[in-house]
């Protein structure tokens, strides 16, 4: 258990116009999961979760840093509730017992060629490579309990490749551009076995050994031009085209076909499409027997064998004019657009909800205020940007053709936003520093598409309003004895949506503040160090993450609490 890694670089400079560094690393990190506590509960009482007669309620919500996680789930036989005939085999259908770890492992290595090449002093090239590859385990315990509620254990595997090219021209002394062009290809194997009970009308104990490809290559060009001293032009334009994919199976532990997840994959086979000529559909989830519509011609698709496919381009631009009243003072205006890629549901319940989404488009425009003042003992910098989104990428619980329950993202609708960001650092006195930062944004959906689980006045998941930090440090000169430096930092982070909602109200990670300090000393050579370190001194209790399914039945609200009040001692020798 622990963190290692290792790392290495090789630089080969035969001369002032050849340069290449080559990188490598292997990093190793096992580690228990990161410690969770229950904030809420709605009771399940069911034939299929309790233990020896106990439900699921708040009695497991035992403290602000424990929990009764057991990372098991016991053998047992599923029973139907309420009880439908035909739905499950004779006597109820056999659960396995499982077993999760709770640890969580990375191995992953790590190679990058960077390669300059100056071909003469107006013209040079640029070539970068790099490779990554992982694997990954990791087991979860949702009810953070000993009931069988909600359980799965994850093995991935990731790998991805990459190359960039760049042609550098020096037009003149005050016009510099760029041609390019990129290439990345990546593949992660998501294998999964998930254990769910908390369902009372079906099981659903699984696996899915899914494959996710996906690739991306574009080509850009960009231009900086001083257009007279002081006043600089800078744009930009770049054309991505990019795909991927999403290979689905839901199958037993012994790798037959689920029939309460498929039973179209169950009846027909896997990658099955065609006609319904058993009068399986529409059978619902938990569906063993056939249970149609008495319509046999019908085309039915399996969700084992699925593929869900993206694909999609855009061009995006930019342009940006600086002008410079004197060393001290600058000020800039930009538009650009971006956009956040398309993709596909990675959590079908049904074949129908084998769907992809379009990617989230960005129009931002952006002025601000770059200062050195009073002798460079003042740095203030200001930026003001109003942004409209296209095409919101959004999760939602019921899916576009109505069906639930649904955990794809759909492109929900519009969006504007406006902020403000400032930081400044300054030095009143020597020895003596003051830095800081705040940053606001207003976000407002202003369209959402028909039958959205998302309100016109939700805030977007993720975002807090407010941001702000605060630090000062002096460095004493103590003379022989070297150096001593006190520093303070505080910072805070407003409420931030989760996502989730319980009975219609939006939840929330509450605000907070974290104070921490540091007292260094320093040799006076300034090679030896020692610091005593404080962080959360006032020992502030919050959350970090929410996670909130009581809505979707699971009955459970997790949240991951931030550190504690920690202290640590530091030496660090440099040579």
């Amino acid at each position: 258990m622990g963190y290692g890694a290792v790392r290495g670089a090789l630089r080969y400079n035969p001369s002032s116009s050849v340069d290449i560094n080559i990188t490598g690393e292997y990093i190793h990190d096992e580690h228990t999961a990161a410690g969770e506590v229950l904030a809420a509960t709605d009771p399940i009482n069911g034939v299929n979760t309790n233990l020896n007669g106990v439900p699921y309620d708040n009695r497991f919500i035992c403290g602000k840093f424990c929990n009764f996680s057991s990372y098991s789930s016991p053998a047992a036989v599923f029973q139907q509730f309420p009880f439908v005939p035909n739905n499950l085999p004779p006597g109820g259908q056999p659960l396995l017992a499982t077993q999760r770890s709770n640890q969580s492992k990375y191995d992953g290595y790590n190679l990058a060629a960077n390669a300059h090449f100056a071909l003469s002093d107006m013209f040079s090239i640029d070539n970068i490579l790099a490779y990554q590859h992982w694997v990954a385990d990791f087991g979860v315990d949702d009810d953070l309990s000993p009931i069988p509620l909600s359980g799965g254990a994850n093995h991935l595997t990731h790998w991805n490749w990459s190359e960039e090219l760049r042609f550098n021209a020096r037009l003149a002394d005050t016009i510099h551009a760029v041609l390019g062009a990129y290439y990345f290809k990546q593949e992660t194997d998501y294998f999964s076995y998930q254990d769910l009970r908390y369902v009372p009308v079906y099981p659903l104990q699984f696996i899915q050994p899914d494959r996710t490809p996906a690739a991306s290559k574009a080509a850009f060009a960009n231009l900086d031009w001083e257009i007279s001293p002081g006043l600089t032009f800078n744009g930009g334009v770049r054309y991505t085209k990019e795909s991927k994919e999403y290979h689905y199976f839901r199958l037993n532990p012994d790798g037959t076909v689920n029939p309460y997840l498929d039973p179209v994959g169950y009846y027909y086979g896997i990658g099955y499409n065609g006609p319904d000529t058993l009068d399986v559909s529409p059978a619902p989830l938990g569906a063993f027997g056939p249970v149609g519509n008495g319509n046999t011609t019908e085309i039915v698709q399996a969700l084992s064998g699925a593929v869900a496919h993206y694909k999609g381009s855009r061009w995006d631009w930019r342009a940006a004019v600086n002008y410079r009243f004197s060393p001290e003072a600058m000020i800039y205006a930009s538009f650009s657009t971006g956009f956040k890629g398309g993709g596909t549901n990675p959590r079908p319940f049904y074949a129908s909800q084998v769907i992809s989404f379009k990617p989230e488009v960005l129009y931002n425009w952006e002025v601000g205020a770059k200062t050195d003042l009073f002798d460079r003992r003042l740095r203030f910098d200001v930026t003001a940007f109003y942004g409209i989104l296209k095409n919101a990428q959004i999760g939602t619980s019921v899916c576009p053709d109505g069906s639930t329950p649904c955990a794809a993202l759909v492109n929900g609708g519009d969006a504007h936003e406006k902020g403000v960001e400032a930081e400044f650092t300054a030095r009143p006195i020597d020895r003596l520093s003051i830095d800081g930062s705040v940053s606001y944004i207003d976000f407002n959906y202003t369209k959402l598409i028909p039958g959205s689980t998302t309100a016109l006045g939700d805030p977007r998941a993720g975002l807090p309003k407010w941001k702000w930090a605060l630090g000062a440090q002096y460095e004493a000169d103590l003379g022989a004895y070297g150096f001593l430096t006190p520093r303070v930092d505080a910072s805070y982070q407003a409420k931030t949506y989760t996502g989730f909602k319980y009975n219609g109200v939006p939840q929330y990670v509450g605000a907070y503040t974290l104070v921490n300090a540091r007292l260094t000393w320093q040799n006076k050579d300034k090679d030896l160090s020692v610091s005593l370190e404080g962080t959360n001194l006032t020992n502030k209790y919050y959350y970090v993450t929410l996670f909130d399914l009581r809505a979707a039945g699971a009955g459970l609200d997790k949240a991951q609490p931030g550190r504690p009040r920690e202290w640590a001692v530091t030496v660090k020798k440099t040579f």
